[in-house]
């Protein structure tokens, strides 16, 4: 809402930019976001960015296979805020752990669902 962009450093580092969850469109499963919040007193919006932008960082395998909707999916990409672990060999559940760690590098809660 106040107009400030941040680079992708930024979003990894600034302790303004607060990473709050990921979600799945259900209707295109190419379209995964992780969520963040710019936590000033005079913005505290919420943006969202394609987990694509962060597709370099991710140091484990991505695998192909999308399970979202199926038998082996626990359904955690359903709902922004369950930021529980993924096990599953899914496509999107390597986001979901390097989203797990910029949280706990930030030392917030990943606990609450």
């Amino acid at each position: 809402m106040c107009g400030t962009w941040f680079s992708l450093d930024d979003i990894l580092k600034n302790p303004v930019v607060t990473p709050i969850g990921m979600m799945l469109e259900c209707d295109d499963p190419q379209r995964n976001y992780l969520f963040f919040n710019h936590s000033i007193d005079e913005c505290q919006s919420t943006f969202a960015i394609s987990v694509t932008e962060f597709e370099a960082l991710i140091v484990e395998k991505i695998p192909d296979e999308i399970l979202f909707g199926r038998e082996q999916c626990n359904g955690h990409c359903a709902t922004m805020y369950d930021i529980s672990a993924c096990r599953s060999a899914c496509r999107w559940a390597p986001y979901r752990r390097f989203l797990l760690r910029l949280m706990k590098s930030r030392e917030l809660p990943v606990d609450r669902l």
